[in-house]
């Protein structure tokens, strides 16, 4: 008696049971959209704080290669994307350097000699 009432049972969810899946996925993916959307200003910075090293790498090996400060970042060896501009201030004991993203969303970072950085500026695309 029990098989048969066990077999002639009918299978499936029920619509709360599905209710509460759809209700936790949804709760799941508003969260994990404002997480990422979070970490666009940072994953910009690193960027820039990565970009401004590799150009102040740069202005040090001219130094040190050709003994004078470089006249504009054209001479430096290294390669400018086209999403970056940076500008080079200073002479051979005191620089700064400038980079800027000039996409939006744009992003401006300063460093020194020392490689001091200065902070980040969001929506500032000019050098």
């Amino acid at each position: 008696m029990w098989r048969s009432v066990y077999l002639s049972a009918e299978k499936g969810f029920t619509i709360v049971e599905v209710m509460i899946v759809i209700v936790i996925i949804a709760v799941l993916a508003t969260l994990s959209v404002q997480f990422f959307k979070g970490s666009r200003p940072h994953v910009l910075t690193q960027e820039a704080v990565t970009y401004a090293q590799q150009v102040r790498g740069a202005v040090l090996r001219y130094i040190e290669d050709t003994g004078s400060f470089p006249s504009n970042k054209n001479v430096l060896d290294i390669d400018l994307s086209s999403q970056w501009d940076c500008g080079i201030n200073g002479n051979i004991n005191n620089f700064v350097i400038t980079v800027v993203r000039v996409l939006n969303p744009c992003v401006k970072i300063t460093i020194d000699q020392d490689g001091n950085l200065g902070s980040p500026v969001f929506g500032s695309c000019s050098l």
